[in-house]
């Protein structure tokens, strides 16, 4: 579980000995949105930087349009590799929350499936008589799906192809428990002592529900058809983190965890100021590791593909659909 110490580690605020009121003043700050950890490329690993390309595209057309027509669909591949009995054990003594943690460690580097502006409708065709989709044998079923968002100064022509953003920061740097702007970071602080806001214990008790109606992802009920009221989320640093019961408590993990740190720091360093206590000493182990730009550190089987650019991948994009 190195990976889950190292996002540990980049939520902590590890005390420093050297600390006096003035604290604020002795360090870099850490920027939430991945700019300038390296000063010759300030914008590696940044949010809304392009995927990284391992392969050259192959749009129909060269430039943005779908292709893929002629292979099976998502749909028919899903129910050939993922087809079977519910409720089976798993063969290596695995729980679901590995599952889950996995989708932590996916959020922590990637947001890069939202529909672009504007709207771009595509059909998922279902072959006829699938059991969940066309149970009437109709063969005239399909799941609609939206394009994911693009740089619009890109898919121009064959020189631009469309080029897809990560509206996360490419790095393991905790923006899954602090988010990537420093308005929504303002919006989850108490402003005292360091710590995040609570209701109920300072530690242990509940975020508070989005009550500033921070734009957390809000899908709208398919039997609704309608978006629900945003208030009734909790407000945490991910804008997907409610979306299932087990990545919320990931959520709320991580988010007790900053206020268990914050604690610590406060009682070793009583004269610290509310923002020395709040943010970590600018870069530390949350960025010595990204999916491909990786230090000694990091697995092999992650060096052994060493990128020398730190932004996430369209490989790892496709891979963690299992997730």
């Amino acid at each position: 579980m190195w990976l889950a110490r190292v996002l540990l580690a980049a939520a902590a605020l590890a005390p420093s000995t050297s600390g006096t009121g003035n604290m604020t003043n002795k360090y870099e700050q850490q920027r939430y949105d991945g700019w300038y950890n390296n000063l010759a490329h300030p914008a590696w690993g940044a949010t809304e930087a392009h995927l990284t390309r391992k392969t050259p595209p192959s749009y129909s057309d060269g430039v943005y349009m779908m292709s893929g027509d002629s292979r099976p669909s998502p749909r028919k591949l899903s129910q050939a590799f993922m087809k079977g009995d519910d409720g089976l054990a798993s063969l290596h003594n695995r729980t679901a929350m590995q599952t889950f943690f996995g989708q932590v460690v996916s959020a922590e580097i990637l947001m890069a499936s939202e529909a672009g502006c504007p709207i771009e409708m595509h059909k998922i065709p279902i072959e006829k008589c699938d059991d969940m989709y066309d149970a009437e044998c109709t063969g005239n079923k399909f799941m609609p799906f939206h394009r994911a968002n693009y740089d619009k100064k890109t898919g121009q022509s064959p020189n631009t192809p469309r080029e897809q953003q990560n509206s996360m920061t490419s790095w393991i740097d905790a923006s899954f428990v602090y988010s990537t702007k420093e308005s929504w970071v303002n919006a989850m602080r108490s402003f005292e002592n360091g710590s995040l806001k609570m209701e109920g214990h300072p530690v242990f008790g509940m975020p508070p529900h989005n009550l500033m109606r921070v734009p957390m992802v809000n899908a709208p009920a398919p039997h609704l058809l309608t978006k629900l009221n945003p208030e009734r989320m909790y407000l945490l640093g991910d804008p997907r983190t409610n979306q299932n019961p087990a990545f919320l408590v990931m959520g709320i993990v991580f988010y007790r965890w900053h206020n268990y740190q914050a604690e610590r720091v406060r009682e070793v360093n009583p004269d610290w100021s509310d923002e020395a206590c709040s943010r970590p000493p600018g870069g530390g182990s949350s960025r010595r590791c990204s999916p491909s730009s990786c230090t000694s550190t990091c697995p092999p089987s992650w060096g052994s593909r060493r990128s020398p650019t730190p932004g996430t991948s369209r490989i790892y994009k496709i891979g963690r659909a299992h997730v």
